[in-house]
């Protein structure tokens, strides 16, 4: 009853464990899925990275190019430095001038030539003579002016617009423009006069007797007459142009007309000689087009294009076809079918690739059940695959569990020194979980099922050892501590026991393991309150471990772990006695 017990809370244990693992899963596959986002952004950061890492080479290559040619510059502003006139500096940390060097060079120039001036004397005399000739000829020219209009230049000049220079100026503009006005009106007025004798002389006599009404009364009167029978001739002329207008423009709908027409025509007869469709196509139900023959050339070249591409799309799927119908009959074909003996693979084998399409629904039809007994097949095979799976994870669960309780109960006591408390088993390992040992369990199960269908055995204590392996990938390691005689916590591969310990060391070490194994199995048996876990026979341990120490560290794990060592004596004329458990 204990046992069960024990059975049904280590069960309970792990239906617990398996639950919460299962509700764990969901989160499991959301950050798989999430891992492989952020594994496609990455990516995708790393492609534009490389995109940016382009565009920088770019700019360093331009930026090469911007360098040389400022370099270039350098040089040419240096040389330009250099052939300033003698006494010139120029030093880097002046202020840079507003102006361009083509401007400052103008500046330069101009000043230049106003220093040459000023240097010369002659030319200043010059000027001097010249101004006191022309101030000598308006002296004369005033003089000789009558006295009134001198009096009135006077008053003017006491006036305020002889006030200063500019006014005088003004002023003088303004009389200029007011006399220039005035002859303007003058000569205006002169011919006015003579267009209104010369339409008077052209004007005919008068052919018929019009309505005293009608008769002019005075010139203004007749002004009005002219005026009135110029605007109706106006509207008369208005009207001519409407309608010479409207005639024009029903000229051009015409011309367009035809035009149009024309381009229809021509793209009826280009469609009808570069397509296959026939003459003589039924149009009763076709709308007509109400574009002009611009929207029309645009439309049919978008319809030539979607026919065009449609007849490529046609072509592209009929190649697929064929490719897919040669796949299909290589596959109906193939070796591993040869015992299949179906109806459908026959036809398969003897239709033409060509014509093979036209067959397909019927043998869809004829295989779906087929598919559905083996989907149903796989199913099941798949539920069978998941319980297997399910209980090799609980076996290999039960197999490291054992390890690390059999590491547990490998615990020294006290009183050993260093020794006190350790564990004088260690076993490493970093074993796979979730879906990772899922994985590895179904690669050892296929590879046991392959074994199986080709040699007809299969082991189950082989199987449970390659799930073993396969559920610590990176192996175990295992580890003991050395005997010696101050019990130093040194720590030896079990790889490595039989070269590193002495006869004695590795005799007490393997009392030690036996003790530990017992005590397993102790446990696993559900005897954990009798603390007693078997007895262990020694064939004369004395002679390969006679030092005390290692006497003393054998009884002490032995009473520790339950384990009862008897030392038989040994006779000279018996076989000694052999380790059993």
């Amino acid at each position: 009853m204990r046992r069960a017990l024990e059975q049904l809370t280590e069960r309970s244990r792990r239906l617990t464990e398996l639950l919460r693992q299962s509700r764990e899963a969901a989160g499991w596959r959301l950050d798989a899925g999430r891992a492989r986002e952020a594994a496609e952004a990455q990516k995708t950061r790393a492609e534009s990275l490389y995109g940016i890492l382009e565009k920088l080479r770019e700019d360093i290559q331009a930026n090469r190019i911007l360098a040389a040619n400022r370099r270039t510059i350098a040089v040419r502003a240096q040389s330009e430095v250099d052939g300033l006139p003698s006494g010139s500096t120029a030093d880097r940390a002046d202020p840079i001038p507003e102006h361009p060097v083509a401007v400052l060079r103008t500046f330069l120039a101009d000043a230049q030539r106003v220093y040459d001036k000023a240097e010369v004397g002659d030319d200043q005399l010059k000027d001097l003579q010249h101004a006191e000739s022309k101030a000598d000829e308006r002296r004369r020219a005033w003089e000789a002016e009558p006295a009134d209009i001198r009096e009135l230049a006077r008053r003017l000049l006491a006036s305020t617009d002889g006030s200063d220079t500019a006014s005088r100026d003004a002023a003088i503009a303004r009389a200029t423009a007011g006399l220039e006005t005035a002859k303007t009106t003058h000569e205006d007025a002169i011919t006015e006069t003579a267009n209104c004798r010369a339409r008077l002389e052209q004007l005919p006599k008068p052919t018929v007797l019009l309505d005293e009404s009608r008769l002019p009364q005075d010139a203004l009167h007749g002004d009005q007459l002219v005026a009135e029978a110029g605007r109706t001739v106006s509207d008369a002329e208005e009207t001519h142009r409407h309608g010479a207008a409207r005639l024009e423009a029903a000229k051009g709908e015409l011309t367009n007309a035809k035009a149009t027409a024309e381009a229809f025509k021509q793209l009826v007869e280009m469609h009808d000689a570069a397509s296959d469709d026939a003459p003589d196509a039924d149009t009763a139900d076709v709308e007509p087009f109400i574009g002009d023959k611009e929207a029309a050339h645009n439309r049919y070249r978008e319809l030539r294009r979607a026919a065009v591409q449609a007849s490529k799309d046609s072509q592209a799927a009929q190649r697929e076809l064929l490719k897919r119908a040669e796949r299909v009959t290589q596959c109906a074909g193939d070796s591993r079918f040869e015992t299949l003996a179906i109806p459908a693979r026959t036809q398969i084998q003897g239709v033409g690739v060509t014509v093979l399409a036209e067959h397909a629904a019927d043998w869809a039809r004829q295989l779906r059940p087929r598919l559905r007994s083996l989907a149903d097949d796989l199913a099941q095979i798949g539920r069978h695959r998941a319980a297997i799976l399910e209980r090799l994870s609980a076996i290999v669960d039960g197999a490291l569990r054992r390890l690390r309780t059999a590491q547990r109960l490998s615990k020294l006591p006290d009183g050993l020194g260093d020794w006190s408390g350790s564990e004088f088993l260690r076993i490493g390992y970093a074993a796979a979980d979730g879906e990772l040992l899922t994985h590895h369990l179904g690669g050892v199960l296929d590879e046991a099922v392959e074994h199986h269908a080709k040699t007809k055995k299969c082991d189950g204590l082989t199987v449970v050892l390659r799930a073993v392996r396969a559920a610590v990938p990176r192996g175990f390691t295992v580890t003991m501590l050395k005997p010696d005689a101050v019990l130093r916590t040194e720590r030896v591969r079990i790889s490595d026991v039989r070269d590193v310990f002495s006869g004695g060391q590795h005799l007490t070490a393997a009392i030690i393991l036996y003790c530990t194994l017992a005590a397993l199995r102790a446990n696993d048996q559900g005897k954990v309150r009798r603390h007693h876990s078997g007895v262990l026979f020694l064939d004369n341990p004395i002679g390969r471990a006679s030092a005390s120490y290692l006497l003393d560290l054998q009884r002490s794990v032995a009473n520790t772990l339950g384990v009862q060592l008897v030392y038989p004596p040994v006779s000279s004329k018996k076989r000694p006695w052999r380790a059993f458990r």
